[in-house]
């Protein structure tokens, strides 16, 4: 009578262990957070043109200081037709299997690169705020891109390629997020062994 209860705790572990081992670890990032660097090797947050679009929990960056609405400084390095600032982003996923997705915004447009991929090439084409479309400054502009297909487990790196097409106010906002899956063949295997094991302990304890 008294083995039946140890058992019946046994299977209870095997089954908790099972499903948090089944749980997808979530990893979130935004612009403005602290999480990115830039090709200056810093990251300003700056003050949005009226005409820019918002993200929740993200703010507009550059990677210079003073280049956002007001600020009055011109941008130090700008060329026509190459990336103003490039902002990159890195984290981490563990398992093999991954999703994620990253909504981006930028004046006037930007490209975005994962894992050395190009994703989504930049518009040139200009309207009168910034370019005329996807992905530049205003709220209908934004883009949001699925990345799943080229995440890998280990570090992953996402590149956000900021183009300013007359040289003056720039800037980029961003907020993504990733999960790594575990395979249900390792939550599965590991359930099973703590099953065999709870298994052979109750036969021994059978036998004394």
């Amino acid at each position: 009578m008294k083995k039946a209860p140890k058992m019946f705790f046994i299977a209870i572990i095997c089954v908790m262990m099972a499903t948090t081992m089944a749980t997808a670890a979530t990893i979130s990032f935004a612009s403005g957070d602290g999480s990115a660097t830039s090709n200056t090797g810093n990251v300003f947050v700056i003050p949005p043109h009226p005409v820019w679009g918002s993200i929740p929990g993200a703010s507009w960056v550059s990677a210079y200081a003073g280049t956002g609405y007001g600020g009055g400084n011109v941008l130090p390095n700008w060329v026509a037709g190459a990336p103003t600032m490039v902002f990159t982003q890195t984290f981490l996923l563990a398992e093999v299997s991954n999703k994620g997705w990253v909504t981006v915004g930028a004046d006037d447009t930007a490209g975005v690169r994962i894992n050395g991929t190009l994703i989504k090439a930049p518009n040139f084409v200009p309207d009168s705020a910034c370019s005329a479309g996807p992905i530049a400054c205003e709220q209908a502009e934004f883009m949001t891109l699925d990345l799943t297909p080229w995440l890998v487990q280990g570090m992953n790196t996402l590149l956000i390629e900021e183009y300013q097409l007359g040289g003056d106010v720039a800037g980029a906002i961003w907020k993504g997020t990733a999960e790594s899956v575990p395979e249900p063949g390792t939550y599965a295997l590991a359930g099973l062994g703590l099953g065999a094991f709870a298994l052979i302990r109750h036969r021994r304890q059978r036998k004394v």
